[in-house]
């Protein structure tokens, strides 16, 4: 019933009613929150933030009509500004009423033709947060700076993914547009037969080589103000230690150069 109930009022209230944040007001500290993804992905609001990155939050639930309309056009911004590895984060979060399995099919028949941001059922977690920010209606999407300050409850109408972009313009920040470069810890494995491990992680992170006929040449790690702060030339182990405990909490990006001069790039989290 309460689903039905969701899906009527979105629908009536499409073209005529905005979406609206009722949990905080414009200028409020939202409070820090960590859901999985439907993909195994840990994502902590306040380490996405600390890296200095803005954080869109499409709440929504999988039978929303509106949602369905809107979800390609959060896709194609979360693509054309780097897949999260760029200026934006973005991530949607459902009701808590749908399960991974709804969830993942939602994102498939709806999503578009885009690399999909990442996104998290109730099986993650996602519940509490949408209690939190308590939407009126679906689908609203909220925009947080990287100080945790609420700046728009309501983006909305949204008639493109340039809605987006326009919304932070708004609020005196011009996003750069950007290739996607990182790998997921599935392509990554399966491209260059490394595994990377824990993420997010606290005092290290670990890089393993699974793949014989290569060899690591060298590494660097880059915070997300563009600066390198660990380089490593010299490996010979196919088991490398990189302590990251003296790491301020942030995203990282981790550049992996191979003997066949590969170039592998991919994003972990360090938390405190």
């Amino acid at each position: 019933m309460k689903k039905l109930l969701l899906l009527l009022t979105s629908i009536v209230s499409f073209s005529i009613v905005n979406g609206q944040i009722q949990g905080y007001s414009v200028g409020d500290t939202v409070d820090d929150f960590t859901v999985t993804t439907i993909d195994g992905e840990e994502i902590n609001l306040y380490t996405i933030t600390a890296g200095g990155q803005y954080v869109y939050i499409d709440f929504f639930f999988a039978d929303c009509g509106p949602c369905q309309l809107t979800a390609p056009h959060f896709n194609e911004f979360h693509e054309r500004y780097g897949c999260n590895e760029g200026d934006v984060f973005c991530v949607s979060i459902n009701t808590g009423q749908d399960d991974d399995d709804y969830v993942e099919n939602y994102e498939t028949t709806y999503g578009g033709d885009y690399s999909p941001c990442p996104i998290s059922s109730g099986d993650g977690g996602s519940g509490p947060v949408d209690t939190d920010f308590n939407p009126a209606a679906y689908p609203t999407i909220c925009l947080i700076s990287p100080d945790n300050e609420l700046l728009n409850g309501d983006i909305w109408p949204i008639s493109s993914y340039s809605t987006f972009a326009d919304a932070l313009e708004d609020e005196g920040f011009t996003p750069s547009e950007m290739e996607c470069t990182v790998l997921s810890v599935d392509d990554l494995t399966k491209e260059a037969s490394f595994a990377i491990y824990p993420n997010p992680a606290r005092d290290f992170i670990t890089l393993e080589l699974k793949d014989n006929s290569i060899s690591i040449n060298s590494i660097e790690v880059i915070n997300f103000s563009g600066q390198r702060v660990y380089s490593d030339e010299n490996i010979s182990d196919t088991k490398l230690r990189v302590d990251i405990e003296e790491f301020d909490a942030g995203v990282y990006l981790l550049n992996i150069l191979d003997s066949n001069n590969n170039r592998t790039t991919y994003r972990f989290t360090v938390l405190h």
